[in-house]
């Protein structure tokens, strides 16, 4: 399996670290199976973890990425791609005027 390396959008304030802050030891670390979301150019990318790689990053499989967004953004991300997607990258899934 080949696993990418990703130059990760920084959440910042939707970030899933950022957002427990002090309480971030109450919150379980994505294990295998889990459904994450981390940015890539300004779009959305969901993910399911495949396996840990240390104690802080993932190995995930791309499962869905924003096509109104990534078509915009020239993302190169495709669905099946095997990522590593650092802890303090992942997000909450962002809104777009659309959701309104």
């Amino acid at each position: 399996m080949s696993t990418r390396t990703i130059e990760w959008d920084s959440p910042e304030h939707e970030g899933v670290t950022e957002h427990y802050d002090d309480l971030y030891f109450l919150k379980k670390k994505p294990s295998e199976g889990s459904i994450v979301t981390a940015r890539y150019k300004s779009t959305n990318v969901r993910l399911k973890v495949v396996e840990r790689q240390g104690d802080s990053t993932s190995v995930a499989e791309v499962i869905s990425v924003n096509s109104t967004d990534a078509t915009n953004n020239g993302v190169d991300l495709h669905v099946g791609e095997h990522v590593l997607l650092p802890d303090d990258k992942r997000a909450f899934v962002s809104g777009s005027d659309e959701d309104e």
